[in-house]
């Protein structure tokens, strides 16, 4: 029997095998925080797109400044975002204003950063963080910053340095890989746009100048049980190291540093807020005028909307008036007289701005909120206080039906001594580069359109019977998107997808007809009430994604723009 000679079997020594096992994992170390940055997003995240929604449009603002004067910048969370009114400090200051406060949630530094890429040497920064950007820990750690910043703001991993960006990448959860690839998926089919359905104020919302104008009662507040206020105590922390490194790269490029407390509800029962020594000089140090008090800004519950930094229009009002008075000698102007010329009185927490109450040429108009009882706040005051000054001799104007009853209580009349009116027309000669979304319900009144500024189509839909909504452009937006109808039909998309203009700002447009009701959003903000007769025209400003103007018109060819009101006192007996 031959015999048959076998190879011996051989294996990988255990040497070779953990080399190749130590070399793998060595390589997945590597190559893991590249993948997490280029994977890692949260674009099913409304408040993440909520934030790049926010800084689209602020960014644009900042652009549009005039290049030869220094710009006033506004930087802090979501309170300076509805307590701090830049339109009317740009006004009433004579200098570029842009209001670029978002979020408290993505932290001190990254705020800071972002202002730091959109200021130019010799322009100004106003600073007005919440309390709780104090106190907010390492951006590398707090999660909808990771998550803003790894969605749309990739670069700003190279800022925070090789340690802090490894810490953040490499401490990802494994369940975030997934969602992230489900936001891949959905932003490729372009349905990741999420305008806050739930909400009551969207981007559309928001002046030229990046305010967030906010015209709604909340329907559910986030006020906090124990009102604290905290302040620096330790001038190392991640915050305040981040505010000094900001006042240093400022220094260098002559940048001027303001600071505001934040506008915060005031304590029930009112206590004194007091900041300590070591945060006021740290804030000296780092080279920041302080303009106010933090007792300054407290203002009392019902002036605010849904939490402890969202006050009324009403209140911003107040706020911005008192930066005013106290920045004015800061920025070269003469300071505002101590004694008022007259008194502009507020009643309607949904104050909004007008030709006729700027007052933009008297500095020493006062601006106080009327209320019915008294509340704890030197800019509140009562009917009958009011009809004391009016009695007085000193002039007292207000412009809203609120204000009128208020004072007519007291037996106060008024006069109007001024006011503007629009039309259709006029509209159309306006905005010629802008985007008009009008709604009329079916036998809805129609002013005249016997102009030629307005377009033909939209003249001939709007003299059927039947409801119309239509979608009409001017100038390089030119389009016509006309929806008539005895049977439903809607139209529901981007403004860019609709004009076929890619490049604009994605603002949401929905608007639709049927016999019973027709109605438009922006944004889910609904221009047209089921229950209005008239035809309503929303001007849309496409760049910036922003309402622009807006007016419901009935059978008259001019309607009543604004109003302002003089008290007058009664005749002496």
């Amino acid at each position: 029997m031959a015999r048959v000679l076998l190879e011996p079997l051989t294996t990988p020594s255990s040497p070779t095998f953990a080399r190749t096992f130590l070399l793998t994992a060595a390589l997945c170390t590597i190559i893991l925080p590249f993948a997490t940055w280029a994977v890692r997003n949260d674009y099913n995240n409304p408040d993440v797109f909520w934030i790049q929604s926010l800084y689209q449009r602020k960014e644009i603002a900042a652009r549009r400044a005039p290049p030869d004067q220094p710009r006033l910048f506004i930087v802090g969370g979501s309170g300076a975002l509805f307590g701090v009114d830049a339109e009317l400090m740009e006004k009433k200051l004579h200098c570029p204003v842009i209001n670029f406060a978002t979020h408290a949630g993505l932290g001190m530094e990254y705020l800071l950063d972002r202002a730091r890429r959109a200021l130019r040497p010799g322009d100004r920064v106003l600073l007005c963080p919440e309390y709780g950007l104090w106190i907010q820990p390492d951006t590398a750690r707090d999660e909808l910053a990771v998550s803003y910043i790894s969605t749309y703001d990739k670069s700003f991993y190279a800022h925070m340095g090789l340690g802090r960006a490894a810490a953040a990448l490499y401490s990802v959860p494994l369940a975030d890989y997934a969602a992230s690839f489900n936001g891949l998926w959905t932003r490729l089919r372009n349905h990741h746009h999420h305008f806050r359905a739930t909400s009551n104020y969207n981007v559309a919302m928001m002046s030229p100048n990046g305010d967030l104008r906010a015209y709604f009662t909340p329907r559910r507040t986030m006020f906090s049980a124990d009102l604290t206020y905290p302040f620096i105590t330790d001038t190392q922390s991640p915050p305040a190291s981040a505010l000094r490194r900001f006042a240093d790269w400022a220094r260098d490029r002559h940048i001027q540093l303001l600071f505001s407390w934040p506008n915060t509800r005031l304590p029930n029962p009112p206590t004194p807020i007091d900041p300590p020594p070591i945060m006021t000089d740290f804030l000296r140090d780092c080279g920041f005028i302080i303009l106010d008090t933090p007792a300054d800004n407290a203002y009392p519950k019902p002036w605010f909307l849904d939490s402890d930094h969202h006050t009324n229009a009403a209140c911003r009002r107040l706020r911005t008036e008192a930066l005013i008075r106290r920045l004015r000698p800061h920025l070269g102007l003469p300071p505002a007289p101590d004694q008022p010329s007259a008194f502009f009185f507020i009643a309607d927490p949904n104050h909004r701005l007008t030709p006729g109450n700027l007052f933009d040429d008297d500095p020493a108009v006062r601006v106080k909120y009327l209320t019915p009882t008294p509340l704890p706040h030197p800019d509140a005051i009562t009917p009958s206080t009011a009809a004391e000054i009016c009695r007085s001799g000193t002039p007292v104007y207000f412009d809203d039906p609120a204000a009128a009853q208020l004072l007519s209580s007291t037996g106060l009349t008024s006069t109007e001594i001024a006011g503007g009116t629009t039309s259709l027309a006029a509209l159309f000669r306006a905005y010629p580069r802008h985007v008009f979304l009008l709604v009329r319900p079916a036998a809805g009144k129609t002013p005249p359109l016997t102009d030629p500024s307005i377009p033909a189509a939209l003249v001939a839909a709007l003299q059927s019977p039947r409801p119309c909504a239509a979608l009409i452009g001017t100038g390089p937006y030119a389009a016509e998107k006309i929806l008539l109808g005895d049977r439903r039909a809607s139209l529901h998309g981007e403004l860019a997808d609709l004009l076929h203009r890619p490049a604009l700002l994605p603002t949401e447009i929905q608007f639709s007809t049927s016999p019973s009701a027709t109605h438009a959003l922006v944004d889910n903000y609904e221009l047209h009430p089921t229950n209005s007769p008239g035809l309503t025209v929303a001007v849309l400003e496409p760049e910036q994604g922003i309402i622009a103007d807006y007016a419901t018109f009935t059978d008259s060819p001019q309607i009543p723009a604004w109003h302002l009101y003089q008290a007058l006192p009664p005749p002496p007996r």
